[in-house]
């Protein structure tokens, strides 16, 4: 996974380069063919090599989470705690693939809003597992909901892991509380899933959009990087956490 992810940054930035060298010829005439070079090839190796797989394997390991949630509801144990942590550990990881991928169908469902908002709105969570009533498509819970929603209520939602088994059991909202692992990780698997759907659609126009124009798919994807890089990646993962750009 990370060498497929590392050579995915390596060729957008030698797509960058590429259409930085392509000159004010390629601009005026928005069919980025007048250097002779074919991009089709390129934006389908993309396309069938990289961004398919990846949305494929997001579903797949979102069905084994969702398998392994299921489970550990129906029978909360420290066993299946620990089942239901690492399926979401390989879910979280894949997504890394995916994360990057905002433009298209991916950028319309604005599908990071759904997946990993950062940091996680623990008093939301908890107001809406007391209530047992929410809307997770509403503007004010991308914050509750996602992978860090899935990590405090797997992980950090007690000090043990017999308190949290205890709260999925023996707690007073147990049955809202299942009820809301189990939606944050249908809705996940909802907005994967019609993305990658769409794709299917998509990927044609994606492949024979060859220009350098700003709605080529080579830009789209380039400057899709070049802020995930930035904002989530550098900044979100790197700079803000170890308090480099917050104090």
């Amino acid at each position: 996974m990370k060498k497929r992810f590392l050579q995915l940054g390596f060729l957008l930035a030698l797509g960058a380069t590429v259409i930085i060298g392509c000159g004010k010829k390629d601009d005026d005439n928005n069919t980025g063919n007048s250097s002779g070079l074919d991009r089709a090839p390129m934006l389908e190796n993309y396309a069938t090599n990289y961004i398919i797989p990846a949305y494929a394997d997001m579903i797949q390991q979102l069905s084994t989470l969702k398998a392994s949630v299921e489970t550990f509801n129906t029978s909360p144990s420290i066993a299946n705690l620990s089942a239901a942590r690492d399926a979401w550990k390989d879910a979280y990881l894949t997504w890394q693939k995916v994360d990057l991928l905002e433009f298209g169908p991916g950028e319309q469902a604005t599908l990071r809003n759904f997946v990993n908002v950062y940091p996680v709105s623990t008093t939301k969570i908890n107001d809406h597992i007391s209530t047992g009533t929410y809307d997770l498509e509403a503007f004010g819970n991308k914050d509750a909901q996602g992978f860090p929603a899935i990590d405090y209520l797997l992980n950090g939602a007690a000090s043990t892991d017999q308190d949290i088994v205890d709260l999925f059991s023996t707690d007073a909202n147990a049955s809202n509380r299942k009820q809301f692992l189990l939606d944050v990780v249908n809705k996940i698997a909802e907005k994967v899933g019609n993305i990658n759907s769409e794709w299917a659609n998509y990927s044609g126009t994606f492949m024979n959009s060859t220009g350098t124009d700003v709605n080529s798919s080579l830009s789209m994807m380039v400057n899709a990087y070049v802020l995930y890089y930035e904002r989530f990646f550098r900044s979100g993962k790197v700079g803000i956490p170890v308090g480099a750009m917050s104090g």
